[in-house]
């Protein structure tokens, strides 16, 4: 229950976040020239976690993204995005730029002789703003699974100290114990030490009456 709500606690941090995101269009340089693109700014985030993101929420789009050699540009050949590419596909174009603690995902669509824009294409725009707004939310949730998991790493860390602490305690309670042991042991042992001590005294007694009687006997062979 603890982990729900944490979890609900973070996401709606995200959210608030993501709701103040908008995507934004604009004409841009890319590879292709300059063209209008769609952009996004995610917040509380870094490049590596949006591309990974992308990654994973585009598989739907049943293209691969592939890196464009000697630029910073994505491309995906041939995607298939329902209200986008309508009944065709789309080759999609993507940058992602981390800059002052957010990422910029800046992405156009080329729908074969021209580039998505709402001007021309105002219901697939929109649906590409929608596409751009669901793909903020699960870099929100990744954003939250790993917050969650470094919380969880904490937890066992303190747990493990807890435990440790625990054993501390069972080895103070036992070396407690040995050392009255030990005490009643001693205790015991000055005991029977002192009577020792009255036993060598009575020895010692006797054993000097021994000499007197001795010393006596050869005072009389002396006599």
């Amino acid at each position: 229950m603890k982990k729900q709500l944490l979890l609900f606690g973070f996401l709606s941090l995200f959210i608030i976040n993501i709701s103040m995101a908008q995507v934004r269009e604009s004409s841009n340089s890319m590879t292709q020239g300059v063209q209008n693109s769609f952009v996004i700014d995610l917040t509380d985030t870094n490049e590596k976690i949006v591309e990974k993101t992308w990654k994973n929420y585009s598989k739907k789009f049943k293209a691969k993204p592939k890196k464009i050699k000697k630029s910073d540009e994505w491309m995906m050949d041939d995607a298939i995005i329902p209200g986008v590419s309508g009944t065709n596909t789309v080759d999609v174009y993507y940058t992602v730029v981390e800059s002052g603690g957010a990422v910029t995902f800046t992405s156009w669509y080329d729908l074969g002789g021209a580039y998505l824009n709402s001007e021309q294409h105002a219901d697939q725009a929109r649906e590409a703003e929608k596409m751009l707004m669901s793909f903020a939310i699960e870099v929100a949730k990744e954003m939250v699974l790993i917050e969650l998991k470094e919380e969880e790493k904490e937890l066992k860390q303190l747990d493990q100290a807890l435990s440790k602490l625990g054993k501390e305690k069972s080895n103070y309670e036992k070396a407690i114990e040995q050392a009255k042991e030990k005490i009643q042991q001693a205790e015991a042992d000055i005991q029977q030490n002192l009577k020792d001590q009255e036993n060598a005294k009575d020895m010692i007694t006797s054993q000097k009456e021994v000499i007197e009687e001795v010393k006596r006997k050869l005072a009389d062979l002396k006599g």
